[in-house]
């Protein structure tokens, strides 16, 4: 089964922006989300893998939070990017190479992780660097298996 573009729009506008989908989902009945936590990882955490699996653990790190609205994220079509260039705490210790980033609702600890993707090209850190993800990285819904 699939779904329709106007759906996978409206979908990906309530989850990231906060707009409502009428007569289906009202963003604002149950408390929702106003911040996401945007996360570092070492490896791919897999769709079964929470927000610490294979997370980043140098000195100083700490998830970035986003605000779940056009502040925070701009979609075209299926695609969803950053509004801005989101960068992370500079290492105060250690080092990492980051293959994938991932978007959950915890600002620390376990939390659900909602959406993962690849870094391309990896991002490569030492001491006093500040990682960075570009307006350019892209968060796209693309059904588990395709």
């Amino acid at each position: 089964m699939s779904q329709s573009d106007v759906f996978n729009a409206a979908l990906l506008d309530l989850i990231f922006l906060g707009i409502s989908i009428a007569t289906i989902a009202d963003d604002a009945a149950d408390y929702p989300a106003t911040e996401y936590y945007l996360s570092l990882h070492e490896a791919d955490p897999t769709p079964a893998g929470g927000q610490t699996a294979f997370e980043a653990s140098y000195g100083d790190y700490a998830r970035i939070p986003i605000t779940r609205d056009g502040a925070g994220f701009v979609r075209t079509d299926s695609v969803v990017n950053f509004f801005a260039d989101m960068l992370f705490p500079a290492v105060g210790s250690g080092s990492g190479v980051y293959t994938h980033f991932g978007i959950g609702l915890e600002s620390s600890g376990v939390g659900d992780l909602l959406y993962s993707g690849p870094i391309t090209p990896n991002i490569t850190v030492g001491v006093g660097q500040q990682p960075k993800l570009t307006t350019d990285t892209a968060i796209q819904f693309v059904p588990y298996g395709e």
